[in-house]
């Protein structure tokens, strides 16, 4: 019997104004799958891309899928890397103790699920941008737009991926016969592939209604720039990195909300990407709050599941000018507060005037990007004007600095208290990519911590299915 390579999209049920997802039925543990003809309720590729509305449909999807679909898009970096770094603890140890203990092996199955959904992920874009591109029937700017969307959600799964496991297989073809004997790809060859994305994605999306109009729960201009200026960052590309911070910044879309508690509101003025949660399903309708809020916020009758480490307590408490402890909520517990996320105020629907987005990029970082890499640059004095304009909005004094080094130990700080807990794992890259991940969690008692364990392992099935993977170090041994 011969075995042939088919790709099948399924139509799913519309998903709230996130619009209908499209959905691979093939992701990256495929290798070949029999050829049978399709259910009457699918689509092969000819018929999904064989007209304007179908096409639209699948564009549409890709917001629906990484929005509603994709748990490490809305719900996997927050619920569990705050464990891993210094964030968060839980009275649930059964549950999240190989977490906050840093005790993973390659078999923990939270990894090889994130794998699965980031690389099915690339697959689907991957897909849908040579489809895209093949296609005669759309004009070249709208062509350019759902092309540059895909390319961006790609961008972000590398930057996930390469960021989480290190230097791992990168699949830029839809071929899955091709890909899955793909090894590890030098980190240097991602980067650039990241960078190219984006690039693509800041001038392709340039002149779509979602830039021109601002729209915050699509991808436009300005949330390429974001995690462009990101991406520079972390590879230490200091100069990129201020200058598209700048952009953003000084561009006049956004600014810094007054208010910390209207920071995470739809209708904040800081929010440059967030995800309208309103249609996702399972566990409730998700009208106007977040998957961040539901985990986060205890019942009135309940200990809250997560809560802050005393470490993080003590940062963001202890000036009590400081307006961040709104983000805090506590319950007294064996007569001591302990704190819990607070960032979000709703776990169930809330009024119009109250919705929530679940916030991906914000201008806030973008200040604190910049007073990074201005640092580095040794531009000291528009270093701590940046991140005195967040302490500013915090309410709390200004602090002052002489050299780089104390600057960066200003900023470490800074970030710690304005981005925790929020779901990009800022913790648990900022201490990975400033090589600080070992000074910081061998000092804390509950951890069981050694430096491999700053890359993920690679998921042990996926070493058995592809021969040319091979293990990160640390965890090989016997």
């Amino acid at each position: 019997m011969k075995f042939k390579t088919k790709i099948l999209y399924k139509i799913l049920p519309p998903l709230g104004r996130a619009g209908i997802g499209l959905t691979l039925l093939c992701f990256s543990s495929c290798n070949e799958i029999l050829e049978i003809d399709p259910p009457t309720d699918a689509l092969i590729a000819e018929d999904v891309y064989g007209n304007v509305t179908n096409i639209k449909t699948a564009y549409t999807g890709l917001y629906s899928y990484h929005v509603h679909m994709n748990a490490t898009y809305y719900q996997y970096l927050e619920q569990y890397f705050h464990f891993m770094s210094d964030e968060l603890k839980s009275d649930n140890t059964a549950s999240f103790g190989i977490y906050f203990e840093n005790t993973y092996t390659p078999n923990t199955s939270l990894y090889g699920n994130i794998w699965d959904q980031l690389y099915a992920s690339v697959y689907k874009m991957n897909d849908f941008i040579e489809h895209v591109e093949a296609t005669s029937l759309l004009s070249e700017e709208t062509q350019k737009e759902y092309i540059a969307v895909a390319k961006w959600f790609r961008a972000y799964d590398y930057f996930l991926l390469s960021n989480l496991y290190g230097d791992v297989p990168l699949v830029l073809k839809s071929s899955i016969a091709e890909s899955t004997k793909v090894g590890r790809t030098k980190i240097s060859e991602i980067n650039e592939a990241i960078t190219n994305d984006l690039l693509y994605a800041e001038q392709a999306l340039a002149n779509s209604e979602e830039t021109k109009k601002n729209v915050r729960t699509r991808l436009s201009t300005a949330a390429a720039q974001a995690l462009l200026a990101r991406h520079y960052l972390y590879t230490g590309q200091w100069q990129n990195a201020a200058d598209v911070a700048t952009k953003l910044i000084d561009g006049g879309a956004y600014s810094l909300e007054a208010d910390v508690n209207k920071v995470f509101l739809s209708s904040s003025k800081e929010v440059i990407f967030g995800f309208d949660m309103d249609g996702f399903s399972g566990t409730g309708t998700y009208q106007g709050y977040t998957r961040t809020g539901w985990l986060f916020i205890p019942s009135s009758t309940a200990n809250a599941t997560y809560y802050l480490t005393d470490e993080l307590a003590q940062a963001i408490t202890s000036d009590s000018l400081d307006a961040r402890i709104n983000w805090l909520g506590y319950q007294v517990i064996s007569e001591k507060k302990r704190y819990y996320p607070y960032k979000y105020k709703n776990n169930s629907n809330a009024t119009a005037a109250n919705y929530e987005l679940q916030v991906q990029f914000r201008l806030a970082e973008q200040y604190l990007i910049r007073a990074e890499a201005r640092a580095h640059l040794n531009d000291i004095e528009g270093a701590l004007a940046d991140i005195n304009a967040i302490r500013s909005r915090a309410k709390v004094e200004p602090v002052e600095a002489t050299t780089t080094a104390e600057v960066l130990t200003l900023v470490e700080e800074e970030r710690r208290k304005e981005l925790f807990v929020e779901g990009q794992a800022h913790r648990w890259f900022d201490l990975k990519r400033t090589s600080r991940a070992d000074a910081v969690y061998s000092k804390l008692d509950y951890k069981k911590w050694e430096s491999h364990k700053i890359l993920l392992p690679i998921p042990e099935t996926q070493i058995l299915r592809n021969l040319a993977l091979t293990q990160n170090p640390g965890y090989d041994k016997k």
